[in-house]
C-alpha cells in the first residue's frame, strides 16, 4: 500500500468562501486544526449543504477538550485527536515508506485571491530541494 500526502495551508485570513474554493479545487478530505477552527470548519460544512465541500470527511484536532460530537454528526465529519492519529499510525503495520520522486507534490501554496479566487502553486520535491540547496 502506497501513501502519498499533500499539505495545503488554509490560513486564518483566507476567509470562508476562499477556504471552500481551495477545499473543493484540491479535493481536500482531511483538515488538521485547533481551537475555534474545529467548530468553524464543522459549521462551514453544514452551511455548505454538500454544494462545494462534500468530500471533506475528517478533522484532526490538536485540542482534546472540546466536544463537537453533535456538530460533527450533522456535518458528516469524523473528528480525531492528533494523539489518536499518531496511535493509529503506530499500530498500522501495512504502511510502507514511499520514497518521493522529484515530481511528487508534498505541498500546494495558495495566494490570498485579492484579484479573484485564490491561485494554487504546486510545490514539488525538486523545487523545494532546489530552494534549500540555493540557501
Amino acid at each position: 500500500m502506497q501513501n502519498n500526502t499533500t499539505s495545503i495551508a488554509l490560513y486564518d485570513t483566507l476567509g470562508e468562501e476562499a477556504s471552500k474554493y481551495v477545499i473543493k479545487q484540491t479535493g481536500l478530505s482531511t483538515i488538521a486544526c485547533q481551537g475555534d477552527l474545529v467548530k468553524k470548519t464543522l459549521q462551514m460544512k453544514i452551511d455548505d449543504k454538500g454544494e462545494m465541500i462534500a468530500h471533506l470527511k475528517n478533522i484532526v484536532s490538536f485540542d482534546k477538550t472540546a466536544d463537537f460530537t453533535e456538530l460533527a454528526k450533522a456535518a458528516d465529519i469524523n473528528i480525531y485527536t492528533f494523539d489518536e492519529v499518531v496511535a493509529k499510525g503506530k499500530a498500522n503495520t501495512d504502511w510502507k515508506i514511499h520514497e518521493p520522486t522529484t515530481n511528487d507534490c508534498p505541498m500546494f501554496s495558495y495566494t490570498s485571491g485579492t484579484t479573484g479566487d485564490p491561485k494554487g502553486v504546486k510545490l514539488t520535491h525538486k523545487m523545494l530541494v532546489s530552494c534549500v540547496t540555493s540557501v
